[in-house]
Parts: C-alpha cells; structure tokens; sequence
C-alpha cells in the first residue's frame, strides 16, 4: 500500500474515508433535496388542481343555477303576463256583453214603447171619430 501524505498508510485509508463519506453525503443530500422537491411540487400541484376543479365546479353549479333562475322567471313573467291579458279580456267581454245586453233591452223597450204609443193614438184617434161621427 502507498503511504499518505504523512508517510504512512493510514493517511491513504483517512484521505480514502473523506473521500467516500463526501460521496455518500454528497448522494445522500441529493436524493433528500430530490425528495423534498417532489413532494413540494407534487404537493402545490395536487393543491392548485384542486382549488381549480372546485372553481371550476362552482362556476359551473352557479351558471345552471343562473340559468335555472332566468328560466324559472321567464316562466313567472310569462305567467304574470297571461294573467294580466286574461284578466283584461274577461273585463273586454264582459263590457261588451253588457253593452250588447244593454243595446238589446232598449231596442226591446223602444219598440214596445213606440207599439204602445201608437195604439194609444190610433185608441183616442177612432174615439174622437166615434164622438165626431156621434154629433
């Protein structure tokens, strides 16, 4: 065996020794600092997935139930306005009823008024000429 740098072998097996445990160190840190680097990427990965997927979601959930909304609206509009229109045309209808009803019964009354009349003139008309033919 070759002597150290002291003249003796045991400065080859020291020189050896610092050699190996700098090699182990040096490949014992580097697996430890790719470890700690997997897991904190794996790990800000697996938490920005997640926070985007529940986003996602939620947006997702919240424009169905915008949309749900809208149309859930549209109907009450909807029903709200047929509503209003039906409403309007019963009161329509029914002022026309009236009036027509109204229209009827005074033609109705105008003419027995106007049969009555008559036959009350012709009545005093055939009187007087009873009374005149009479004299």
């Amino acid at each position: 065996m070759a002597a150290g740098a002291d003249g003796t072998t045991e400065g080859v097996v020291d020189a050896a020794t610092a050699a190996a445990t700098a090699a182990a160190t040096a490949a014992a840190t580097a697996a430890a600092t790719t470890a700690a680097t997997t897991a904190a990427t794996t790990a800000a990965t697996t938490a920005a997935t997640t926070a985007a997927t529940m986003a996602a979601t939620t947006a997702a959930a919240l424009a169905v139930s915008a949309t749900t909304n809208v149309t859930i609206m549209k109907y009450a509009t909807t029903a709200a306005a047929d509503a209003a229109t039906t409403a309007a045309t019963i009161a329509a209808t029914t002022a026309a009823t009236i009036a027509a009803m109204t229209a009827a019964t005074t033609a109705a009354t105008t003419a027995a008024t106007n049969v009555a009349t008559t036959a009350a003139v012709d009545a005093v008309g055939a009187g007087a000429m009873a009374t005149a033919a009479t004299n």
